[in-house]
C-alpha cells in the first residue's frame, strides 16, 4: 500500500557499494578462487588505506584477500601503497608510473633497458622530492633500486638508494637495501654501516641483524 504521506526523496538509493556489501563473502570466495596463468607476470598495486566508512571488519578482510594474492605465486607481486587511500593514481601516480615503466621494461632486451631506466630514474627522483612530505614515493625509489640491482646495474642503484636515505632519512628499511647494495658492490664496511644504522631505527629488523652477524663473522 502506498503511503502518501512518505517524502520519497527521503530513501536511499541503492548504490555500487550497496551491492558490493551485500554479496561481500561471496565475492571474496570467488577472488580467491581465480587462477592467473603462471606465464603472465601480475602486479597488485593496493591502497594502505580502505574506502572511508568501510567497516573495520570488512577492511581487514579486504587487506588480507590482497596480501593472499601473491601466496606461493612465483608471478604475482604485491605492492602497498602507503598513505594511499582507494584511488592509489591519484593519491600516489609516481607508484603507478613506475610501476608501469618498470613492467615495460621488462619486455624489452639489454639495450633498450639501458636507454629506458635512467629516464624513469629522474621521474622517480622529481617525483620523490616533490612529495617527499608526504612519504610516498620512498617505496617507489626501492623498487626502482631493486630494479637496476636486479639488471646488474650496480652504480644506478647505488644512486637510487642513496638517494632514498636523503630523502627519508628515518626509515629503516631505505638503510637496510642501501646496505644490501654496497654489499654486492664488495663496499662491506660501508655495508656495515648501513645495516647498523638500520637497525638503530628499528632494532626489529631481523634482516639487518641476520647481515650484520654473518658480515661480522668473515
Amino acid at each position: 500500500m502506498r503511503d502518501n504521506n512518505v517524502d520519497i526523496s527521503t530513501i536511499p538509493k541503492p548504490s555500487g557499494d550497496y551491492f558490493l556489501n551485500a554479496n561481500y563473502n561471496e565475492t571474496m570466495r570467488y577472488a580467491r578462487n581465480i587462477h592467473f596463468p603462471e606465464s603472465i607476470p601480475l602486479l597488485n598495486i593496493f591502497p594502505e588505506n580502505s574506502l572511508p566508512g568501510l567497516p573495520e571488519v570488512l577492511s581487514t578482510r579486504w587487506r588480507k584477500l590482497h596480501e593472499e594474492l601473491d601466496d606461493n605465486k612465483d608471478n604475482v607481486t604485491n605492492i602497498i601503497a602507503k598513505g594511499s587511500g582507494h584511488a592509489v593514481f591519484q593519491d600516489n601516480p609516481s607508484l603507478i608510473i613506475n610501476a608501469v615503466i618498470k613492467a615495460y621494461s621488462e619486455t624489452l632486451d639489454k639495450e633498450q633497458q639501458v636507454e629506458l631506466l635512467p629516464k624513469a630514474l629522474d621521474n622517480a627522483m622529481e617525483l620523490s622530492i616533490e612529495t617527499k612530505t608526504s612519504n610516498r614515493s620512498e617505496q617507489d625509489l626501492n623498487a626502482l633500486g631493486y630494479s637496476f640491482l636486479g639488471n646488474e646495474e650496480l652504480d644506478k642503484a647505488l644512486e637510487v638508494f642513496k638517494l632514498n636515505t636523503i630523502l627519508f632519512p628515518d626509515s629503516s628499511n631505505a638503510y637496510d637495501s642501501y646496505g644490501e647494495a654496497l654489499l654486492k658492490s664488495n663496499r662491506k664496511a660501508e655495508a656495515i654501516e648501513m645495516y647498523e644504522k638500520s637497525i638503530e631505527l628499528n632494532p626489529e629488523n631481523e634482516n639487518g641483524k641476520k647481515m650484520l652477524i654473518q658480515l661480522k663473522q668473515q
